[in-house]
């Protein structure tokens, strides 16, 4: 081996995580069948110790009870191993799922499809609740005119680098109102002549929806059921119903992050 394969920035740059974003980046790139993580320190606590964190991990919705157990083994076991002196967890916590889902009547415009409408529209209220965290490889994040000793800098990341600015918090509550409008706001949208919420079957009459502190908000789509669905989009294209035929397509090797739903013709 030379000189040059044995220096390489990946080895030479990360340090130990100093910050919760380092703890964060450090769960999310080196655990499997995670979606996301958060570390929030625990500044009130009855010892008065400072460098006290708790850990909320949202996994995969196949995940189980027992998977769970497993999940939070690996992350408490890598945490020890990267954690300084007077850092310590107090607590990991799953978090749970509270399910949201929409019916709504959406006039549409007569040169778009409603498949296409209504894909875009669970791509950005599921963008809007529950950001996806995307990982970059080198070449990408230098193209982002990202210097190497700070690409480098904090914890080495297993499964590709992290832009800060995707390290937002957690979803506590959300607006009725900006689903509205982020809606109206989708080409070949017309008008949303009905449009009511459920948070985990139960109407929301209210503008606010709120979420509790161990659990995450997640989109109801009925990509598979939706024909048999109670809660739905429905679509009006000149002044008739529009019927949605939906192909579900798994998503590529390539790229596991998102589901695909193609435009039907």
């Amino acid at each position: 081996m030379c000189i040059r394969d044995r220096h390489t920035p990946s080895k030479i740059l990360p340090s130990s995580p100093l910050s919760a974003k380092d703890f964060r980046k450090l769960i999310i790139t080196h655990t499997e069948q995670i979606k996301n993580a958060w570390v929030s320190s625990i500044i009130d606590n009855k010892f008065g110790f400072q460098g006290l964190y708790e850990v909320a991990v949202q996994c995969n919705e196949e995940i189980n009870a027992t998977k769970e157990e497993s999940i939070k083994s690996q992350i408490r076991d890598l945490l020890m191993n990267y954690r300084s002196l007077g850092t310590d967890f107090h607590e990991i916590k799953i978090l749970s799922s509270e399910m949201l889902s929409i019916n709504a009547k959406i006039h549409i415009d007569s040169f778009v499809l409603g498949e296409s409408i209504l894909a875009k529209i669970y791509h950005e209220i599921e963008q809007m609740i529950n950001p996806k965290v995307q990982f970059f490889d080198e070449a990408e994040m230098l193209e982002r005119n990202d210097d190497i000793s700070n690409l480098y800098a904090g914890p080495y990341q297993k499964t590709g680098f992290i832009e800060v600015d995707q390290l937002t918090s957690k979803t506590n509550e959300i607006y009725v109102s900006e689903l509205k409008e982020l809606i109206e706001n989708i080409e070949g949208v017309i008008e949303i002549l009905s449009f009511d919420v459920f948070k985990n079957g139960i109407k929301i009459f209210e503008d606010l929806v709120s979420f509790g502190r161990n659990s995450y908000p997640s989109l109801e789509k009925n990509i598979i059921d939706y024909h048999e669905a109670t809660d739905k989009i429905v679509f009006l294209r000149n002044n008739n119903h529009y019927e949605v035929c939906l192909l579900y397509t798994s998503p590529s090797p390539r790229d596991k992050r998102q589901s695909r739903m193609p435009s039907s013709a």
